[in-house]
């Protein structure tokens, strides 16, 4: 028999039981456990324990999990620009209801070439105070705001997950192992979060990541999943983590994407 419960400051607040089905040398998938977790004001650490019984009523073995319960997130009506209306972009403000209208404070851009074909124009709006977010930029070799870097395509594969530990503003309160396993809605399981990274020494970490490589050779700049610069009076952030179909599934992508954008 299985039986199992979940709890929050050493109370139970769900419990049940059912029949296990074992097997010699196997795996059997036993069901799955439907969860009502609990409304919380903040983040909140809650245990899932399990536990297998023989016949006679006696424990064989045992496992936990702890799962983070986020408080559901306040709407904010926020106002973007926006370059294209098909790409990562144009998704990412429809899955966060952001408004968007011509002269926001805010310019999203996720293809580069509309970047570089009003590279003047927009410099200027962001030496004025604006805020300007580059998302999921290719790989190349780029100049934002006076800025070097370079987007590379991450070492050994697309990533799972990337360290919020940088100690930016915008990563305050963050749960250091929040930017990991992120599922993705639209598919309907965890994917990469990331497949480019971006490599400078002229940018300020937000969300750092690392580069390994089989090579001797030292990497030149700092390996960031998400950077910033001032110019003027404004903003550069520029992101490669995926967003889009995840800010709905998973609080740390929809609290990062709301910081984005202020």
């Amino acid at each position: 028999q299985l039986r199992y419960q979940l709890e929050m400051d050493k109370r139970v607040l769900f419990s049940n039981m059912a029949a296990a089905r074992i097997e010699a040398s196997s795996s059997i998938f036993q069901g799955s456990i439907p969860l009502r977790l609990p409304r919380v004001a903040k983040r909140r650490d809650v245990s899932l324990r399990i536990a297998l019984f023989d016949a006679n009523g006696k424990p064989v073995h045992e496992s936990s999990i702890d799962i983070k319960v986020y408080p559901r997130p306040v709407e904010e009506r926020h106002k973007v620009s926006l370059l294209n209306t098909t790409g990562a972009a144009a998704a990412l403000a429809k899955q966060m209801n952001w408004e968007a209208v011509p002269n926001a404070n805010v310019l999203l851009i996720d293809n580069m070439n509309d970047y570089i074909s009003r590279k003047n124009e927009l410099d200027k709006q962001v030496a004025a105070g604006k805020t300007l977010v580059l998302l999921q930029l290719e790989a190349g070799a780029y100049e934002v705001a006076g800025k070097k870097l370079t987007i590379n395509k991450c070492a050994m594969g697309s990533y799972y997950f990337a360290s919020p530990l940088t100690g930016h503003p915008m990563t305050a309160g963050c749960d250091p192992l929040g930017f990991r396993f992120w599922y993705d809605g639209g598919k309907q399981l965890i994917r990469p979060l990331m497949d480019n990274m971006i490599v400078s020494d002229d940018l300020t970490a937000v969300v750092s990541t690392g580069n390994p490589s089989w090579s001797t050779a030292k990497t030149v700049g700092k390996s960031m999943a998400a950077a910033e610069t001032s110019y003027g009076k404004g903003k550069v952030r520029i992101c490669q983590l995926l967003l889009q179909d995840r800010v709905q599934y998973n609080p740390e992508a929809y609290r990062f994407a709301s910081k984005l954008i202020r």
